[in-house]
């Protein structure tokens, strides 16, 4: 039993093949257990059968958190330059995790973490980050998928629904999508899901995005163009290859029901169409336009472009 103050206390035990009247190769097996760690603490481990790139994302993302149980298995040649076989599995509680520079760290984790020797994969059971309350997610950073590291990340979460839309104006997302969505203001709760897929090495391709947005009874203010829905219903999703789209968002628009459809291409920067259906009542109107000659139209008609 060890007892030190990165890992508390450790206790296990190793095997060591080293026979003299044989061909056979030196190995040493490593089994061992640690208690009231630091979720930082495998920078003293060492680690060199890891690839640099694996180390480097542990060492720069995992930040603060406590290890109440883990396991460390190594297997490796003594004599031959092989690759060791190795494993390390932690069970982390309040954890933090910076997965990716410029965006959202993740806090309050609570979950497990493997190691391997090409693979890192984190399991979250609980946790915080933009975007609410996370009940379920996974990152996993694989090294050698056709021949580039990368890095996927998915998080479901339940939250206020104007950090989901913060995603598109405080994250690198801002530079493909512009300032358009920093004049929308979105108010009530939503269900918010994120997948990622990043390539972790120079002068790949970008950052694989998807989000999705549920909304239930939602608002949405589009302030640069004076214009505010009300009890949305519907989800509202985004990614590289389609932009921002949604699937019949219904809702009130002037207190009229109203069906919203939006649709986009990216072509050097977002485009986006906006196509609804529904009834307009002239005093929205006149409010909105500020026309004195609408002020004598009383009546609503049917509407779509």
């Amino acid at each position: 039993r060890l007892k030190y103050p990165e890992f508390g206390k450790a206790t296990g035990g190793c095997l060591l093949w080293s026979p003299s009247d044989t061909p056979r190769e030196r190995q040493l097996l490593l089994n061992s257990s640690v208690h009231k760690a630091r979720a930082a603490a495998h920078k003293s481990l060492q680690l060199s059968g890891l690839d640099p790139s694996l180390l480097d994302w542990l060492d720069q993302g995992i930040k603060a958190g406590q290890v109440p149980d883990g396991q460390l298995l190594f297997f490796g040649s003594l004599t031959q330059d092989l690759d060791p076989a190795l494993e390390l599995h932690l069970a982390i509680e309040g954890g933090e995790l910076s997965y990716l520079e410029d965006w959202p760290q993740i806090n309050e984790l609570n979950g497990h973490l493997l190691v391997g020797t090409e693979q890192v994969l984190a399991s979250v059971s609980h946790a915080k980050t933009l975007g609410g309350e996370v009940q379920q997610g996974a990152l996993l950073f694989e090294d050698k998928v056709q021949g580039t590291p990368n890095l996927w990340v998915g998080v479901g979460a339940k939250g206020p629904a104007q950090e989901a839309l913060s995603y598109l104006v405080d994250t690198p997302l801002a530079d493909v999508v512009g300032d358009v969505f920093s004049q929308w203001a979105v108010s009530g709760q939503q269900a918010f899901s994120m997948g990622l897929k990043v390539p972790m090495s120079e002068g790949d391709a970008d950052i694989a995005v998807d989000l999705t947005a549920a909304l239930n009874g939602n608002g949405l203010n589009m302030q640069d163009l004076g214009l505010n829905f009300e009890s949305l219903m519907g989800e509202i999703k985004y990614s590289n290859e389609k932009g921002l789209n949604t699937e019949t968002l219904s809702g009130e628009f002037w207190q009229q029901p109203v069906t919203l459809d939006i649709a986009s291409q990216v072509v050097g920067g977002l485009v986006s169409t906006f196509n609804f259906e529904g009834r307009l009542g002239t005093q929205g109107l006149t409010d909105w336009t500020k026309l004195a000659l609408l002020e004598s139209l009383n009546c609503d008609a049917a509407i779509s472009g």
